[in-house]
Parts: structure tokens; sequence; C-alpha cells
């Protein structure tokens, strides 16, 4: 009897990802397991990548095994294939380099790659790039792409990320998604174009260009604030808007669990935005 453990799936799954459709779709996957698989893909992007996901992979394979032990499941009895090890054999055989990661990820030692404006798809952008990193954005262009409410804030967004070395367009993606598209009352009303808030909501702001430069002095510290420890989209998403998406608890501020959307929507955007700028 074979046994696979947790951190061999997690070995076999770095810097790589897997297609949920895939193995929804492979004959070597069982029907039951099928049905799950959607609670491991928790940010709603179509893969299994990343610790928190292969974890909650392994998690619905371990399901059908049963061996007391969370951290191992068996691979096979009696010569054939469990319902678990299948699963996860399968998962590894399908997974494919993860998008935005030079190489294949064999060494450990693959990198992100720079998504840069005008890199379209060969520059898109995954949670797991870094956000500390000015990019050159022409503001002009840039304005072009903002709604009417929202075009004086092109050159704000622009210098506070030069000024705290934070990607512009994380900036107007965050503003675009906690805002509505720049239509909250919070923007309209208390000059809050970040969703900055604390335990009862929006905090009012001297402006709206303040604001900007509040969040990109935040997320740009290294040594101080909320932010200081995270670098990746991910780990951002974890802080700004935590949630089961993130491997945190529900949080009472957001009963409905809205926050499960914020990292696949902020990363939607930054694409967006650099598609339209390139």
């Amino acid at each position: 009897m074979t046994s696979i453990k947790r951190t061999d799936l997690q070995a076999a799954l770095k810097n790589k990802e897997v297609s949920v459709a895939d193995l929804k779709a492979a004959t070597t996957v069982p029907a039951e397991v099928k049905a799950r698989l959607d609670g491991a893909d928790v940010n709603g992007d179509g893969v299994i990548a990343g610790k928190a996901e292969v974890d909650r992979l392994f998690d619905v394979a371990d399901r059908f095994d049963n061996d007391g032990n969370r951290n191992t499941v068996r691979g096979a009895r009696g010569g054939q294939a469990t319902v678990a090890g299948a699963t996860l054999a399968t998962a590894v055989a399908t997974a494919t380099p993860r998008r935005g990661l030079q190489g294949n990820g064999s060494t450990g030692g693959t990198a992100p790659t720079e998504a840069t404006p005008g890199a379209g798809t060969a520059g898109r952008t995954t949670l797991d790039d870094s956000y500390r990193r000015f990019r050159e954005v022409d503001v002009d262009r840039l304005r072009d792409q903002l709604p009417a409410q929202a075009k004086h804030l092109a050159d704000d967004f622009v210098a506070a990320g030069r000024r705290h070395n934070v990607d512009p367009l994380l900036l107007v993606s965050i503003s675009k998604h906690e805002t509505a598209n720049w239509t909250s009352s919070a923007f309209r009303n208390k000059n809050n174009a970040m969703g900055i808030s604390n335990s009862r909501g929006p905090i009012r702001q001297p402006s709206a260009e303040a604001s900007i430069d509040k969040m990109a002095s935040l997320l740009g510290s290294t040594t101080s604030g909320p932010y200081q420890n995270a670098d990746s989209y991910r780990e951002l998403w974890g802080i700004y808007a935590p949630g089961p998406a993130t491997g945190q608890g529900r949080q009472s501020n957001d009963p409905g669990n809205l926050n499960r959307h914020w990292g696949p929507n902020i990363i939607k955007n930054i694409d967006m935005y650099s598609s339209a700028l390139s």
C-alpha cells in the first residue's frame, strides 16, 4: 500500500497549476471527486494553484481516504489506485506551468514575469506576482480609460504609485473595485476612493487624491503598517479583503462573503488596463 503525503503534492505542484475543467473531464477522476473540485478553486479563477488551493485539493482527495491522517492518503490498495490516489495522480499529470511564471518550476527557482503596459497576455498578472514596483503609465491614455467622474484622478494614481513604489494600475484597480466604478456613496460623499474603512465602515478623507496617496503609502511601506510583510497580490488580498477564499474565517463585516471576489477582480482590472494602455 503506497501513501501520498501532503508535502509530496505541494512539491509536485510547486509553480504549477491544474485546470479544474481538465480534472472534471478526466476519466481517471471519479465522479464523486469531480463534484467537489470547485471547492479547491478558492478564488474562482478556474485553476488550482498555490499552497492554499493545493492544500484544498489534497483535502478533497482525503475525504475519500479516511486513513486517520490528514497529511497522507492511500495512493493504491491491492495494486489498484484508490479514489484519492487516482485524483492526485491525475492532477500532477495534467499540471502545467503557472501563468506568469518563467520556466516549468522544476527547480523552484522561477520568477514572476514583469507585467508591463503593452505586454498583453504575455504579461498576464498572477496573484503571486509582486505589486511593489512602479511601472510607467501614460497619464493621458489612462485618463481616457476612466469614466467621467474619475478622469481627474489619473495623475494622482500615477504620482502616488511613483512616490511609494507601487504599481499605479493596482491603485486604479482597487479604486474601481472599492467604489463600484467610482459610483459609491463613500466616493461621492466621503472623498474615499480606496475603500479605507474601520469597523463602522468607510472613513471620510480630506480629498479623493489624499485617499489615493494614503493607501499607496500603506501599500508601499515595508517597515510599518498592515501591509509591511505582504508582497504579492495574494498576500495583499488576505489583508485588504480577508475571508475563506484566503484561508481565513468569515468576516463579521462581510456576511455575504463578497471578499472572495476581491483578488480575482483586482487581477482582472489590472490586466484590462494594461491591455488598454498597450
